[in-house]
């Protein structure tokens, strides 16, 4: 089975034609929107950056996090920090509005990235040269990701003609299983144990259900219960599944970056099915994903060890040294090859022709 894991630098070099470090100068006279090429999706240090202020405008219950976020040598360290070690019950509804803003950001960057790229992204081009190897190859492929943004998802629709309309359609067919380890700007989690009840609200107010969630969300953030049920936001417009209950919402399902995230922002039977694909892996591409989530290290460890070598594994990360600390990252999570391959750029990738090697 090939294993391809994605992180924030896959969907920076999304676009092999005009890849990091260049610039609109570089893009083609012709292009109908060559100034696109500056609002390329962030990484997860610029997520809190002026670029977005008027989205941080939205959302003034997290607006004291901001001049902390962009200071600090490490986002990921300092939300942990403050996640794990205050008493201040304010922090939780930052947190959660934090959930709303990053959700918002995503939204407005996928939208903008989609108006330089038409769609055409390197997830895409991956994926059809993954659907012509599986052709002629009895492996399955499943794809990982710690991205909040639609590119895979589109991809998927696009290239593998898989619909993604509910949370289960993402693990249904497990010859081409969709794991989105850290949420989605799609998804929505339950959230219970509210201080008041948002159906009884919304039914006497008129308020919007989604403005009702917010605001009860926030006032019960400090007590929330995070059930396992998700759903997409199709089938909360639908009415398949109720955005408000008896003292529970749908809320983001969104992981607030931190540096050892404690959890998964999934359903539970996803991390069933992803510890089985692990045991069987035999292959490994990883793309634009520093390693960093010890969650997931732990899970791979716990279902790598005493499996065998992988025949191969491909790491892609914005230079060969960062691949090769990450494949050393793995490889203490119980990861090991018979061949590794480095290769600088998502793009260059798909430029090169090494993927190939991968999959011989």
């Amino acid at each position: 089975m090939l294993l391809v894991i994605f992180g924030a630098g896959a969907s920076y070099d999304s676009d092999a034609t005009y890849p990091p470090g260049t610039t609109w100068l570089d893009v083609a006279e012709d292009h109908p929107n060559r100034l696109g090429i500056e609002k390329r999706p962030p990484l997860a240090k610029d997520l809190f950056g002026a670029r977005f202020g008027e989205i941080a405008s939205w959302y003034p219950e997290c607006s004291g996090l901001f001049p902390h976020l962009r200071t600090a040598p490490d986002i990921e360290e300092y939300l942990e920090t403050l996640s794990t070690s205050t008493s201040d019950p304010g922090v939780h509804a930052e947190l959660l509005a934090l959930r709303y803003y990053i959700r918002a950001v995503i939204r407005k960057v996928e939208d903008e990235w989609d108006k330089f790229t038409f769609g055409v992204t390197n997830y895409a081009d991956l994926l059809r040269h993954l659907r012509a190897w599986k052709s002629t190859s009895a492996d399955d492929v499943a794809l990982a990701t710690f991205n909040y943004d639609l590119m895979l998802d589109i991809a998927c629709g696009g290239v593998l003609r898989k619909k993604l309309d509910t949370v289960a359609d993402y693990v249904a067919d497990r010859n081409w299983a969709v794991f989105k380890l850290h949420g989605s700007i799609s998804w929505l989690r339950q959230a219970c144990n509210l201080s008041r009840n948002p159906l009884e609200m919304h039914m006497e107010s008129g308020a919007d259900p989604a403005d009702v969630a917010y605001n009860v969300g926030l006032d019960s953030a400090d007590h929330l219960v995070w059930s396992n049920e998700y759903a997409t936001v199709s089938e909360i417009e639908r009415g398949d599944k109720p955005r408000l209950g008896d003292y529970s919402a749908y809320l983001p399902a969104i992981a607030v970056p931190q540096r050892t995230k404690a959890h998964f922002e999934c359903p539970e039977d996803h991390l069933v099915l992803l510890s089985e694909l692990l045991g069987e892996t035999t292959r490994l591409l990883v793309s634009g994903w520093k390693a960093g989530e010890a969650h997931f290290l732990q899970l791979c460890k716990e279902h790598r060890l005493d499996c065998g070598q992988l025949k191969s594994a491909c790491i892609v990360a914005g230079s060969e040294v960062e691949a090769r600390a990450v494949w050393e990252t793995l490889e203490e999570a119980g990861f090991s090859a018979k061949e590794v391959r480095f290769v600088a750029g998502f793009s260059n990738l798909i430029r090169s022709g090494q993927l190939g090697a991968l999959l011989a």
